[in-house]
């Protein structure tokens, strides 16, 4: 059975409402093709100045424009035809003060989980997408003593409530992202600058306190599936005729891509505390799939003049494909063949893989098209060449807030007016829609529907919109007792 994933995140502050998402195309055997959604729900409760963008958040639960925006995204997905969705719990909702849980957001969550169910649609949930609670980050968040076992001890409670509604589990997004954003660059929180070894002591607490979930979920779910999702951007030197460009290359590939993901493959200490004779034995093998995020190729190079970045200069060539630029840096080079390079990476784990995102900062959507068509491609030659390639996520749905970026970056299938949060599509929704309806489909996935109901597409594109804004009103009715009022 191939399974087409149509992935989705939402992340909603009070006032700013970010909306992240994804859209995945994924593979189980060559007989049918299933779509689904994945949508975190990203509530974090902590709030940090960077780049003067000052997140400060509170209890979304109750905001109604939140909820109407989530289930408007629903009604989106569904009309691009999808079966699953992925949903990120928040700790600091669960658990607001160390050892106080809040009953009524697991309740919330268990209601949104069976609301998917009732629309036969698969969740997938994420336990830990950057952001960690106010009391957690007063304790040094991972870089703290008792952090394995207060993610452990929260991982418990989740599975414990939820774990009847959902098998599949991500336990960390982008754990070298974490470190390498948060400790070494500053532009995540603690917005720490160049602590290598506070660096490798976060990384190490990361990967202990993912295989103590891992252990944790599989105590309490027999048939659990469980794993993470690693940031990996193909490197080239920029000058491939020098030997320092070469060597920084090679270092700054195997500090990046590796970091966290060689200690969950061979039980090894994070550079450098593996030079100390430190190991992480413990934690070697503990997942049942690799997901993958990947965007961009970069061009590394040494600039004398960069002595706070360890004299490495990160550059795009200006003739190379690529999206909208960052506020400080180029977001990096479209480079679909670089998937390939990517799952050859990780073949050695001899896993199950997931492209878990993949996709361009694109505003005007001038080569979004493109590169969804090229990275499907490659897909397609993974898989017959039996590569085990179980799902593809394209990143976003509609328009998101993009963390240190804010709005400036604009992934979105659907164009987001953050005002009015009113979404509409981009020629790049038509073409995903047009790659799911090439899928075969069983007899009874005849159509996208939205709750139980057919959506006809006989009238193309855009008349399925209008079938489905009438329809989002009975989602809306069906579900205000699980998103709240």
């Amino acid at each position: 059975m191939v399974d087409h994933i149509l992935a989705y995140k939402l992340q909603v502050p009070v006032s700013i409402a970010p909306i992240e998402a994804q859209l995945a195309l994924g593979q189980r055997n060559a007989e049918m093709v299933h779509f689904g959604v994945l949508e975190l729900f990203h509530y974090p409760d902590f709030g940090i100045g960077l780049r003067a963008v000052i997140l400060v958040l509170a209890n979304l639960f109750h905001v109604v424009i939140a909820i109407l925006c989530h289930l408007r995204s629903v009604v989106h997905i569904k009309s691009l035809g999808v079966n699953a969705l992925r949903l990120s719990v928040e700790w600091s909702r669960i658990e607001p003060s160390e050892g106080q849980w809040d009953k009524s957001a697991l309740a919330r969550y268990r209601q949104m989980l069976k609301a998917l169910h009732k629309r036969g649609i698969r969740p997938f949930v994420t336990l830990h997408h950057f952001t960690n609670p106010q009391w957690f980050e007063a304790k040094r968040a991972f870089a703290g003593p008792q952090s394995v076992d207060l993610f452990q001890r929260f991982t418990q409670r989740v599975i414990g409530a939820l774990g009847d509604l959902c098998r599949d589990w991500t336990t960390f997004n982008e754990p070298n992202v974490y470190v390498s954003l948060g400790y070494f660059l500053g532009e995540f929180p603690p917005g720490k600058k160049g602590r290598i070894l506070e660096s490798a002591q976060v990384t190490k607490n990361l990967c202990l306190a993912h295989a103590a979930a891992y252990r944790t979920i599989h105590s309490l779910q027999k048939d659990a599936s469980v794993g993470w999702a690693q940031h990996y951007v193909v490197f080239k030197p920029r000058k491939p005729e020098s030997a320092m460009d070469r060597w920084l290359c090679g270092f700054i590939q195997r500090r990046f891509n590796n970091n966290f993901a060689e200690s969950i493959q061979s039980g090894r200490a994070p550079f450098p505390l593996n030079k100390f004779g430190q190991n992480l034995h413990e934690v070697n093998g503990a997942c049942d799939y690799i997901g993958i995020n990947y965007y961009s190729r970069l061009r590394v190079g040494f600039a004398a003049q960069s002595a706070k970045t360890l004299f490495v200069q990160i550059s795009v060539p200006p003739h190379k494909p690529q999206g909208d630029s960052g506020i400080e840096v180029p977001y990096g080079e479209v480079y679909p063949k670089g998937l390939r390079q990517a799952v050859e990476h990780f073949a050695g784990f001899k896993k199950p893989i997931y492209i878990l995102e993949n996709g361009v900062p694109d505003r005007e959507d001038r080569i979004r098209p493109w590169a969804i068509e090229s990275i499907v491609e490659e897909m397609r030659t993974l898989l017959a060449e039996g590569i085990d390639l179980r799902g593809y996520f394209h990143w976003t749905l509609a328009d998101n807030f993009e963390w240190n970026e804010g709005w400036h970056l604009r992934f979105g299938l659907y164009e987001l007016d953050p005002a009015t949060q009113v979404r509409r599509p981009r020629s790049s929704a038509q073409i995903y829609q047009r790659l799911i309806k090439q899928s075969s489909f069983p007899a009874t996935m005849s159509g996208p529907s939205v709750s139980g109901t057919p959506v006809s597409t006989q009238n193309g594109f855009h008349g399925a919109l209008k079938e489905i804004d009438a329809q989002s009103r009975t989602i809306i009715a069906e579900n205000e007792g699980a998103f709240g009022k």
